[in-house]
């Protein structure tokens, strides 16, 4: 089979198709330079075993995981009240508008909306704040917790002498001859319970 054009013709092409993948050039160099270093590694010493976990399953076992969400429920209440407040307030304005309209001057109507638009930016920032708090207070009182998990999958690597543990609550699926996948969420479990 012959190609009507040389193949250097299509090159360039094919660095533009390079070029516009979504992975950064030094993402590619590291990417194909770990690949070769796994490969490599996996050819000479045989079958290696990978561990995986579920971290959401382990991390919802965890005694101290109930204690997170109960403190972020509690901060989540507070935050609802004075939302509710601010509801309120928005409710009186919008009603005080409605019913008093007819007797108001156009300045203070104008005056008028403009409060009730002032609140209604307030409310949307106010709920913005409260996200973004509650996302940080959760992180914060995660970290620990994550920390305890990343230790017990330490030591269950070391036991076990396993390649590499990893998170697998995406579904992680490796096909290779020379790579074993094993679950070790009920180990990481028992790890946490007994390695206080």
């Amino acid at each position: 089979m012959k190609f009507k054009q040389p193949l250097s013709n299509h090159l360039p092409s094919l660095r533009l198709f390079l070029h516009h993948l979504t992975l950064s050039t030094m993402t590619k160099k590291i990417f194909f330079f770990l690949l070769f270093i796994f490969a490599f590694l996996f050819s000479v010493s045989g079958k290696q075993t990978i561990a995986a976990f579920n971290s959401d399953t382990v991390l919802q076992t965890m005694p101290e995981y109930a204690k997170v969400q109960d403190s972020l429920e509690k901060l989540k209440v507070r935050y609802d009240s004075i939302y509710n407040l601010i509801l309120k307030e928005y409710g009186r304005k919008v009603s005080q508008l409605a019913t008093d309209s007819a007797k108001m001057s156009p300045l203070i109507k104008q005056i008028r909306k403009k409060e009730i638009g002032d609140i209604a930016s307030r409310t949307l920032e106010y709920q913005f704040a409260v996200e973004e708090e509650l996302r940080d207070q959760r992180i914060k009182l995660l970290i620990p917790l994550y920390e305890r998990i990343k230790i017990a999958a330490e030591t269950i690597r070391k036991k076990n002498n396993y390649l590499a543990v990893t998170d697998n609550k995406e579904g992680l699926m490796i096909t290779s001859v020379n790579i074993q996948l094993v679950n070790i969420t009920k180990a990481m479990i028992e790890e946490l319970k007994t390695g206080k």
